[in-house]
């Protein structure tokens, strides 16, 4: 019996996979290129956004219940669909690997100096596993727990931030100019949007009603977008647009602005455990989707058996991935959102097209 997850389970997933690590790095990247309009470009990319869950559900309903690597080999034939599976399930190991290294470097830069990066990666690799190993419907169930508090400690981050804002460091609106503007929204939609096509790996074939899981794509494409809106605005509106830029997580060092009368000060652990829960989700997809790809292109009935060893190498790879904080800023602005708008933008459309194709030659 295959593992199904429901329709809310999904939503929230869509929702915390969008949210991942944008809530915390992305309004540096946004503020960078847009300046005080960056928060502008996440709303034209939330419209990107949703643009691509419409092209996901078209290639959901052309090819149901087909998996991501399925739909490649239907569309491409065995050995160019075999060849570009092969090249997903790679990226997305190598983004596991990528998201350990974020969590690490952020653990010893910002909360315990002294602690080897090796140590958190491998604890958080480890949790990962574990909850790859019971399955798809226990992330789902694990999601429906720790959804109440992201939610809540975003809105303690909101509502103690509140106080700090100042209007003049998001005017003049409009100042960047449309191409910047649009680059930027392009960089949300690099980091959130386009890694859906991985959702597929889940998206139709595992949740159990599809025809709601429509709607609960594009909500929680929405609510995850909403989420990163604000915590750029309050980025930009609070620490300006120049210090959002040069801080590499603006949302963290926003949290030690915040100061309510002599009690509420310094709550970081709110923005760093928001981070942790958000993170793990976007890992746990992005590990399922790589583990149980190899599955299929093996021939293998259940994929479990892939999940230490696999989990090994990735947390090896975290230690290599990037060589320091500069090649990474590099590595992300210049080859992985060129990564990304091939994958999970030109792909996404070339295998609709192709599918519509074959499925009204095969219909005459």
């Amino acid at each position: 019996m295959s593992e199904k997850i429901s329709t809310g389970q999904f939503l929230l997933l869509v929702t915390l996979f969008t949210i991942g690590t944008s809530i915390f790095s992305l309004p540096a990247s946004l503020a960078a290129e847009a300046k005080q309009d960056g928060w502008i470009a996440v709303i034209i990319g939330i419209g990107i956004g949703l643009f691509m869950v419409w092209i996901f559900t078209k290639l959901g309903d052309a090819c149901p219940q087909m998996t991501l690597i399925e739909i490649n080999i239907f569309a491409f034939g065995k050995l160019i669909g075999s060849f570009i599976s092969i090249m997903l399930v790679f990226i997305s190991l190598i983004a596991v690997a990528e998201l350990l290294f974020y969590m690490g470097n952020f653990m010893i830069t910002n909360l315990m100096p002294e602690t080897p990066i090796e140590a958190f990666n491998i604890i958080y690799i480890i949790v990962v596993i574990i909850g790859l190993r019971l399955g798809i419907e226990t992330i789902g169930r694990t999601v429906e727990i720790l959804f109440p508090w992201v939610i809540l400690l975003f809105m303690m981050l909101v509502l103690f931030s509140f106080p700090q804002i100042k209007l003049e460091n998001i005017q003049p609106v409009f100042e960047a100019g449309g191409k910047s503007i649009f680059r930027a929204a392009i960089t949300f939609s690099a980091t959130s949007h386009f890694p859906f096509i991985y959702l597929f790996m889940i998206y139709p074939s595992l949740v159990n009603n599809v025809k709601k899981a429509k709607n609960a794509f594009f909500i929680g494409t929405i609510i995850g977008g909403i989420v990163v809106l604000i915590t750029t605005l309050l980025s930009i509106a609070i620490l300006g647009e120049a210090q959002t830029a040069r801080f590499q997580y603006p949302s963290f060092v926003l949290t030690k602005k915040i100061s309510v009368g002599d009690f509420i000060q310094r709550i970081e652990a709110i923005i760093a455990t928001l981070w942790i829960f958000t993170i793990y989700f976007k890992m746990s997809l992005y590990f399922y989707c790589g583990v149980t790809g190899i599955a299929k292109l093996l021939k293998l009935d259940d994929y479990r058996s892939l999940v230490i060893p696999l989990g090994m190498i990735v947390t090896a790879l975290s230690f290599i991935v990037y060589p320091n904080t500069v090649y990474m800023s590099k590595w992300d602005r210049e080859i992985w959102i060129p990564i990304s708008l091939l994958l999970g933008f030109v792909l996404p459309l070339l295998l609709l097209g192709i599918a519509k194709i074959k499925r009204n030659k095969s219909a005459m």
